[in-house]
């Protein structure tokens, strides 16, 4: 009889332990998705760039300009293309291509950039490519909470575009 009790006890101690443990997972689970919609990339990136290259930002985006239509034009009902609601368009002057590489290398570079609980951080190459009469530089980012990034708290994967065409840049998240 001793040794059913405390084969019951163990069950019973393991079991509330499997709880506690998944509660806390659960728990970071939260924080993270919780922060998610809080940060939007997109935003950040065009922020750093109107400071940094002293550029104007142009609003409402015109409905068929170049440099949107690159990196998020979509198909109006017509069937020609349209830029999309997810576009910033910013107009900057000097050299642009240049100066956009240092600014964002800058900011969210090394160590990232710590944005409330977050922290952000440009995980891809800076390499501008060629795209129907434009340039177009694909960022990639990774974000996550900044205790714990580099120790195993999820990542969140996040895509960003910059189009060049003229001296208009184009801002939308992929």
């Amino acid at each position: 009889m001793g040794k059913v009790c405390i084969l019951k006890s163990t069950s019973l101690a393991l079991i509330i332990l499997l709880l506690i443990t998944a509660g806390q997972a659960a728990v970071i689970q939260t924080q993270a998705s919780a922060a998610a919609p809080d940060l939007v990339v997109r935003d950040l990136v065009t922020e750093t760039l109107i400071r940094g290259l002293e550029a104007t930002e142009i609003k409402p985006v015109p409905a068929t300009a170049p440099a949107c239509l690159l990196i998020a034009g979509v198909q109006g009902k017509n069937g020609s293309l349209v830029v999309g609601a997810r576009a910033r368009l910013l107009t900057v002057s000097g050299e642009i291509r240049r100066d956009t590489m240092r600014e964002l290398s800058v900011k969210f570079g090394v160590s990232g950039l710590k944005v409330g609980q977050q922290l952000v951080m440009l995980t891809s190459d800076l390499e501008w490519t060629q795209q129907q009469g434009g340039e177009v530089l694909t960022l990639g980012f990774e974000r996550g909470l900044f205790n714990g990034f580099f120790n195993g708290a999820p990542h969140f994967k996040v895509g960003v575009q910059v189009a060049r065409w003229g001296d208009e840049l184009c801002v939308a998240a992929r």
